[in-house]
């Protein structure tokens, strides 16, 4: 077995990942900040206006929920620039070329989706518990459980 083909193989893949994250970080702050106010807003709406509606208070529900989407709505943005450039510039073409395996491109993409989507939505769960305060029910909380789903969802929308 030649294993200079794989450590070759993982060089090209571990500086494509570099690559798009260097790209993605810029950008950031911004999408953190979009995602924030999106994800508090739906929260303190929740929480604290529609039981005072008369409805039930869902806060934790949608907390919960927010942070389990906002991979799926991070990495759709992704897909869609994806399939913009299959149909138009074809980029892809390039990368397509490089020394490495074909499908371990797109492999490359998703886990860089994934590691996007993951980096914003760590963020969302200390600002639930902000907006919560001590109205959260989380007394049976797992904090190795959540990781484990938050990252194992994440990969799933990135792939």
């Amino acid at each position: 077995m030649n294993y200079s083909h794989i450590i070759n193989n993982w060089r090209v893949f571990k500086q494509l990942l570099i690559r798009d994250l260097a790209i993605f970080m810029p950008q950031y702050k911004d999408v953190v900040i979009n995602t924030l106010i999106w994800h508090m807003l739906s929260a303190i709406i929740f929480t604290y206006i529609m039981p005072s509606l008369g409805l039930a208070e869902f806060g934790t529900f949608i907390v919960i929920t927010n942070i389990a989407s906002s991979g799926f709505f991070n990495t759709t943005e992704n897909v869609a620039g994806f399939l913009s450039d299959i149909t138009g510039d074809r980029a892809i073409s390039y990368y397509l070329t490089l020394p490495i395996p074909q499908w371990l491109i797109f492999v490359q993409i998703a886990i860089a989706n994934a590691l996007k989507s993951l980096s914003v939505a760590i963020i969302m769960l200390p600002a639930g518990l902000l907006v919560l305060g001590n109205l959260h029910a989380f007394p049976h909380f797992c904090w190795w459980k959540f990781a484990l789903i938050l990252t194992l969802g994440n990969l799933f929308f990135g792939f």
